[in-house]
């Protein structure tokens, strides 16, 4: 490490860039406007998940991709209605975090999305960040996800600094560095309900014959953190090969990547359906 490095903070050293894909519809919401835009409590969902990882002390900056069409959240910023130029002023209530908020235009999906946040970030960003390695740990989070928990970042961060260090001692006496023999960490949930299949003619009839074990069940929540570069590769692999990409985590695994889970939290639900949204107009108060 470089003296200079060693001189940074400890939070300065340990932090991190989100990516946040935020182009999708939210058909399933049932609503004229998307969902992100709908209010929690007195701001919209995506204000609160933005400036809630904004306030984390180990967030660097927020990339969000947005819709061609959608002029909503860059409205609701000042100096947020450029998408494809850099401003180092243009972040959420500038003296309070003195961080930036970045708005570029999203693909026709959330692979596509987040393939041009990651080229945006190693074009644009990481060209102008001090940093040790060229291939940094990002994180990619719902816009939709707003009730997260603190506590469940810190696992997060911890999870990779553990990688960060198993990865240093197995190389201290190489002169090649070899790559991580894990590729990324994520937010997950041990399965709690009983878990069934429907029949193959989906016509409200229980399938009898494959039974779930919970106990092998996770769900997955976000953020999520992977390297930039093989985030990048698993992504461009499913875009050519035309997989269904529903979370980053699904891409590492196309390519057999070895992801850690760490816990996540109960309250860090995805608005999805109109429910969800009245379930986190609670969660929110309490996180």
């Amino acid at each position: 490490m470089h003296n200079d490095a060693k001189n940074l903070n400890k939070a300065e050293q340990n932090s991190f860039w989100v990516l946040m894909p935020g182009a999708g519809l939210g058909e399933r919401f049932d609503s004229e406007i998307p969902k992100q835009y709908h209010l929690l409590n007195d701001k919209t969902i995506a204000e609160n998940s933005i400036e809630r990882l904004l306030n984390y002390s180990y967030i660097k900056g927020v990339i969000v991709a947005l819709s061609p069409s959608d002029k909503h959240l860059s409205s609701l910023y000042e100096n947020g209605t450029d998408k494809n130029t850099i401003h180092k002023d243009n972040s959420i209530n500038n003296e309070h975090y003195k961080k930036p908020l970045i708005f570029i235009e999203g693909g026709a999906n959330r692979c596509e999305s987040v393939i041009k946040l990651l080229c945006f970030f190693s074009q644009e960003i990481l060209p102008q960040e001090h940093i040790d390695e060229s291939d940094p740990w990002i994180w990619v989070h719902d816009l939709v996800r707003a009730c997260f928990s603190f506590d469940s970042l810190d696992r997060l961060r911890m999870c990779l600094s553990k990688i960060d260090k198993d990865n240093y001692r197995n190389n201290l006496d190489d002169s090649k560095i070899k790559t991580s023999e894990y590729d990324g960490a994520i937010l997950a949930l041990p399965i709690s309900d009983t878990l069934r299949k429907k029949s193959s003619t989906d016509d409200g009839v229980i399938d009898n014959y494959h039974q779930i074990d919970r106990g092998k069940i996770l769900q997955i929540q976000t953020p999520q953190a992977f390297r930039a570069n093989a985030l990048l590769k698993a992504l461009n692999y499913c875009k050519a090969k035309n997989l269904t990409v529903t979370d980053e985590s699904s891409a590492i695994s196309a390519l057999n990547g070895n992801i850690y889970w760490v816990l996540g939290s109960k309250y860090n639900i995805k608005i999805t359906y109109k429910d969800d949204l009245e379930i986190a107009k609670h969660f929110i108060k309490i996180i």
